[in-house]
């Protein structure tokens, strides 16, 4: 994983934890939806805070640290007591559970990351990509769109 990585620049350099990310992805609604943070910068962080910090994503207090200190993705965004909160209650919790679920029946995910890619506007169905994927998995599976796309003027 390290190897592949490095070539994308992904040195999981100070990686140390295998977390449970359920509050990880609580921290990300909560970005989102509290702070006006893409989930795309909020995941971007996080993958920073585990993979080259060091940081154990599953903790609380954790997140709430590393939200808000220096730099931090919600610094002056909110507030430290209201995420604590938020990450303690469990709120979006089930929200959260019921996409993955979703996302199990749907589109047989089971990894992550799992990336869904699609012609806009397509009836096609789409392809997944599951795990870390080499950039050339990415082109191929583009051109494929563009071949069905080119041979195939129903799926639009």
């Amino acid at each position: 994983l390290r190897s592949e990585g490095r070539k994308d620049n992904a040195n999981f350099s100070n990686w140390k934890w295998w977390p449970n990310t359920t509050k990880a992805h609580q921290f990300v609604s909560f970005a989102s939806q509290k702070c006006g943070v893409s989930t795309d910068a909020a995941n971007q962080f996080l993958f920073d805070a585990l993979y080259e910090k060091g940081e154990n994503i599953s903790l609380t207090e954790t997140l709430v640290r590393i939200g808000f200190d220096s730099g931090g993705i919600l610094a002056g965004k909110g507030n430290t007591d209201e995420l604590r909160s938020f990450l303690e209650r469990d709120e979006g919790k089930d929200e959260m559970l019921k996409a993955i679920k979703l996302g199990r029946s749907q589109y047989s995910i089971t990894s992550v990351p799992f990336f869904i890619i699609e012609r806009e506007g397509s009836n096609a169905r789409p392809y997944g990509l599951s795990g870390a994927q080499k950039s050339s998995a990415f082109r191929a599976t583009f051109e494929k769109l563009m071949t069905t796309a080119g041979n195939n003027k129903d799926s639009d």
